[in-house]
C-alpha cells in the first residue's frame, strides 16, 4: 500500500493480483478499497486523495490516528523496487489463511457423526470442493465488449474535453 502511495502506476498491477479481502487487517482492506475506487475513477492516488476517499466511505476512523496511519505507510518503505515481492507476500498470507479456513471446514466435515445409510463419498466430494475453491487465486474477469464500450466512452469524453487528461501537454493536437 505504501508503494502505491509513492507510485500510483503500481495500482495497475495491484488490481490484477489483489482484492479487498487479500489483506488481513480491515484497515488495510479499507485503504486498498479506497485506492481501488480512486483508480476506477481515474483519480490520482496519493495520501490526500486516499484520505478524502476514506472520509467519503466513512472509514477514516478504522484506519487509525484519524488517517495518520496512511501517512505512516509511505514512510515505512524506502522505495518501490520490492513491490512485486510485497504483493507476493500478501497473496501468500491470504492463501495460507484460506488454507487454514479450509482445513477447519474439512475437519468439521470429517468429525460429524455419520447416519445410517449415509454415503461417505458425498463428504469426500464436499472436501474436494473445499480444496478446489481454495485454489482460486484472485483474478479479474472482464467482458471484452464491456471494456471496449467503457474505453470508447472515456475516449469520447476526452475528445469532448468533459474530463481532464492526466499528464503533461506536448503542445501537439
Amino acid at each position: 500500500l505504501g508503494c502505491i502511495l509513492l507510485d500510483s502506476k503500481l495500482m495497475d498491477s495491484a488490481v490484477e493480483q489483489l482484492k479487498y479481502d487479500s489483506f488481513y487487517h480491515e484497515h488495510h482492506s479499507n485503504i486498498f478499497l479506497a485506492m481501488q475506487r480512486l483508480y476506477d475513477s481515474n483519480i490520482e492516488i496519493d495520501i490526500i486523495t486516499v484520505l478524502d476517499e476514506l472520509r467519503m466511505m466513512d472509514k477514516i476512523d478504522s484506519c487509525g490516528m484519524q488517517g495518520g496511519y496512511v501517512a505512516l505507510l509511505v514512510h515505512a518503505i524506502a522505495h518501490t523496487a520490492n513491490f512485486e515481492d510485497y504483493v507476493r507476500i500478501v497473496i501468500n498470507c491470504y492463501l495460507l489463511r484460506k488454507l487454514k479456513r479450509s482445513s477447519l471446514m474439512i475437519g468439521e466435515l470429517s468429525s460429524r457423526p455419520t447416519s445410517d445409510g449415509e454415503d461417505i463419498k458425498e463428504r469426500v466430494y464436499e472436501a474436494e470442493n473445499i480444496i478446489m475453491s481454495m485454489c482460486e487465486i484472485p483474478s479479474v474477469e472482464v467482458s471484452i465488449s464491456d471494456t471496449v464500450a467503457e474505453e470508447f466512452d472515456t475516449i469520447e469524453k476526452l475528445y469532448r474535453k468533459e474530463i481532464d487528461v492526466q499528464g503533461v501537454s506536448s503542445g501537439f493536437y
